[in-house]
């Protein structure tokens, strides 16, 4: 079934997430269930820890920019839906590889660290990985280990 025949429209919901000023929306039908304006992958390991999981299965993930640790992230959390301003090329094989539809604006091959010209550690500490459950764990000792996470 198509993006289309569902009624999900991703243009709308990269729309709200500007109007709204976050950084990261979390939706279950028009019901946001998670928000943050924090940049980087720190929000989507909070939302895992604070939501419900319930919750989570099958809520629309609306992000600004989204690479392979976060879309690794959304999997994990069971996304029925993606949509960003931008997403990597890598992040778009995940999420197809697991079925979850996704509306993007924009590509891009990388995606880089706080510091120019530097990758993203977190990208870099799954670049190898294929399983949901071992990127999460990864990503959330990394956070951990740069303090990012208590």
């Amino acid at each position: 079934m198509s993006h289309t025949e569902t009624g999900w429209d991703g243009a709308a919901h990269v729309r709200r997430l500007r109007e709204d000023g976050a950084r990261l929306l979390v939706l279950q039908g028009d019901d946001i269930v998670y928000r943050s304006e924090d940049r980087g992958i720190r929000p989507l390991l909070e939302a895992l820890e604070s939501v419900a999981p319930a919750v989570l299965r099958g809520a629309t993930f609306v992000d600004r920019v989204i690479g392979r640790a976060a879309a690794f992230l959304m999997v994990h959390a069971g996304a029925g839906a993606v949509a960003a301003i931008v997403v990597s090329d890598t992040a778009m094989d995940v999420l197809r590889r697991f079925g979850i539809p996704v509306f993007r604006e924009e590509s891009t091959s990388r995606i880089s660290g706080r510091e120019p010209g530097k990758p993203c550690p977190f990208e870099k500490s799954v670049a190898e990985v294929e399983d949901p459950g071992v990127a999460h764990e990864t990503l959330r000792r990394l956070a951990m280990e740069m303090g990012l996470l208590s």
